[in-house]
């Protein structure tokens, strides 16, 4: 052996060693970096697993034939379930083949079990239905009567006032039409007595008991007509307010 190659050996067994030194922390280092991806790779597979995608929505009612949603229907309603009952109804009003005989008696069995549990509003657009379509003769009268009382309970008044004219006039004329009853007119504007009964009802009850003469309902009356020609001029823009000039006013 050389003295030159005596010379190198320690320096080349410095560097190895030296290398060796390091090799484990790097190896610690890349099994850390390792186990991190694997947790975030297991992460993400259970997040999938536990977020699966969603599923449609099934048809309503299953897509059954009308006979069968006639009777999932009548079922529906005897075991005391109104809402289910009158979906599986208004499906079978959907597909099938009736005439207004058929379809009138439909709706009053929807309005029957809508009135009877308390939802006034689905009963009367059903009531009103049946009556439109030509109930039978036979239950004409009951619609009728549940018409007003469904009115009654809803607090229409003044629909329930104008649906007692009209259904209980001895001489069978017609009764005048509330939206045709002028009370006053301005220009080609009028106010009808369906108007002023619809305003007399949006008040308190207080506020009513003060139109119990002759002159405190004209008084009303005028009041309202007041109103309307403010209304339709600002409408018109015939009229423009400074509310902000009163500050100083005394």
């Amino acid at each position: 052996m050389s003295d030159e190659t005596q010379e190198q050996t320690p320096e080349r067994l410095r560097a190895f060693r030296k290398d060796r030194a390091r090799a484990p922390r790097l190896g610690l280092w890349a099994s850390m970096v390792a186990a991190f991806a694997a947790g975030a790779l297991v992460c993400a597979v259970g997040f999938r697993l536990a977020s699966p995608e969603p599923t449609p929505a099934p048809a309503a009612n299953g897509g059954l034939a009308p006979d069968r949603l006639r009777a999932l229907a009548v079922h529906l309603e005897r075991k005391n379930l109104p809402d289910h009952a009158i979906a599986a109804w208004t499906d079978y009003l959907a597909q099938a083949p009736l005439d207004d005989a058929e379809r009138a008696g439909v709706c009053y069995s929807i309005a029957r079990i809508a009135r009877e549990h308390g939802d006034c509003d689905t009963a009367l657009a059903y009531l009103y239905q049946a009556e439109f379509l030509g109930i039978d003769e036979a239950l004409r009268d009951d619609v009728s009567n549940e018409i007003l009382e469904c009115l009654e309970r809803l607090g229409r008044k003044v629909d329930l006032r104008r649906e007692l004219r009209a259904r209980t006039n001895a001489d069978d004329t017609p009764p005048p039409d509330p939206d045709e009853t002028v009370l006053a007119s301005f220009d080609d504007k009028a106010v009808t007595l369906d108007d002023y009964e619809r305003a007399v009802e949006a008040l308190s009850d207080a506020e009513r008991d003060r139109l119990a003469t002759p002159e405190q309902r004209e008084a009303f009356l005028r009041r309202l007509v007041a109103e309307r020609l403010f209304e339709e001029m600002k409408r018109a823009r015939r009229l423009t307010l400074h509310p902000e000039r009163l500050e100083n006013a005394p």
